[in-house]
């Protein structure tokens, strides 16, 4: 399915909404544009891609610290 399909589709099914539901599917819209524009952000840091390629490395292989061994002691 294309995109503009996509979209003539959820349009569609929008257009059938009423009260809550159509306020709860505003309100998951709004999530999703966030949540892209926090990873378009992330995405923009130079270097951020392989970073995050090597952490995600690092944890399958278990090179891992536990969070209680990252506390300092007071």
């Amino acid at each position: 399915m294309s995109s503009a399909e996509m979209r003539r589709k959820i349009k569609k099914t929008v257009d059938t909404l009423r009260g809550t539901q159509l306020k709860a599917a505003a309100q998951l819209l709004r999530q999703l544009q966030e949540e892209q524009d926090a990873t378009d952000e992330l995405l923009s840091i130079p270097g951020f891609r392989e970073s995050f390629r090597r952490g995600m490395r690092d944890i399958a292989a278990g090179r891992v610290t536990p969070v209680e061994k990252l506390r300092r002691k007071r």
